[in-house]
């Protein structure tokens, strides 16, 4: 790997984890969809279903959404051969079994 891409690496790591730790601060704790918006959300949804990249995710019986930033998927990959990755989160297993 070309040794200039790991500290770009490195940076788009570090803003990544600072913008989610601003839009936790600001927000508190993650939040519902209104009614109104569910609807946009699903249609979102159905596009998506069978990819095997999806961004948008719904928690149902929590009435809760979730999605994942643009290019998460190649920012992964990419830090893949530069670290040992670990998924954390303070999910329970009713949260995990969604």
């Amino acid at each position: 790997m070309d040794e200039d891409v790991e500290p770009q690496v490195l940076e788009d790591l570090q803003a990544e984890l600072a913008a989610e730790l601003a839009d936790w601060g600001d927000a508190g704790s993650p939040t519902t969809v209104s009614p109104e918006h569910a609807a946009q959300l699903e249609s979102i949804l159905q596009q998506e279903a069978g990819h095997t990249h999806r961004l948008l995710y719904c928690l149902r019986d929590k009435n809760l959404w979730t999605k994942l930033r643009p290019f998460v998927h190649q920012f992964l990959e990419a830090c893949q051969p530069l670290f040992e990755m670990h998924i954390y989160t303070m999910g329970d297993r009713a949260y995990a079994a969604a």
